[in-house]
């Protein structure tokens, strides 16, 4: 006689992680799955031992996708040259939660709205803030036209998490896909021994930021799409 599954694998949703209480008694089985609506992480059990259950992060999910933003949040208009100035509109890994083995995919889409004519712009991908966080990659200058894009594609892998500034290190294989003047064009960057900033102590938002060549109230890029899921290396929930 075939042995059927009397207590199916469950998957739970709320506002909280799981604890050591969340066990076989509340027919969780190991490999159930429970996500923190509220944090966007995704737990996996490991052990459902009565009272003593584990639960390992499985991931960290940051997703936003909207086919056009209007927030002044994800738009960039008539901005001063010489710096580069980022979308609000950020993600926030925390603080002192990178470990070693983690991988951080993201993906990115700005849209060049309005340009004068004269003016180009580059566009850059920062772990952390514009001030004090990591430069990844970015375009150099573009003569971006009105309707033309940039996407940042590909994942930052931790090495080590920074206990200071350029004490840590990562890998970086992003893929930077580009039209230009109506002309698409594609280009990796690939980086080891990358140098981290001070992970442990700064929150390290997934920025995107812009830089124009020169200022006018012609000018405006907005951010339609960022993506960011963290691939956890594995840490246990008691």
């Amino acid at each position: 006689m075939a042995d059927y599954r009397t207590s199916p694998v469950k998957r739970n949703s709320t506002t909280t992680n799981p604890s050591a209480i969340d066990d076989i008694s509340s027919q969780y089985e190991v490999g159930s799955v429970w996500t923190n609506t509220a944090t966007g992480q995704t737990f996996k059990c490991v052990d459902n031992t009565l009272t003593a259950a584990v639960w390992e992060l499985d991931s960290d999910k940051f997703a936003e996708k909207q086919a056009v933003y209007a927030a002044a949040d994800d738009q960039i208009t008539d901005t001063a040259a010489g710096a580069f100035q980022a979308f609000a509109n950020a993600k926030v890994i925390p603080i002192g939660t990178l470990e070693a083995g983690d991988k951080i995919k993201v993906y990115h889409k700005s849209l060049m709205v309005a340009r004068n004519a004269a003016d180009s712009h580059d566009v850059a991908l920062y772990l952390g803030d514009v001030a004090t966080g990591t430069l990844i990659v970015q375009t150099g200058d573009l003569a971006l036209d009105p309707a033309d894009y940039v996407i940042f594609d590909g994942e930052i892998r931790i090495d080590s998490p920074s206990a200071g500034p350029g004490a840590g290190s990562c890998e970086v294989d992003i893929l930077c896909k580009k039209m230009v003047g109506g002309i698409q064009t594609e280009s990796r960057f690939v980086e080891s021994d990358f140098a981290l900033h001070d992970t442990d102590a700064i929150a390290s938002d997934l920025t995107i930021a812009v830089d124009p060549d020169a200022q006018s109230v012609d000018n405006q890029i907005d951010q339609r799409v960022l993506e960011v899921e963290i691939d956890r290396a594995g840490v246990t929930v008691l």
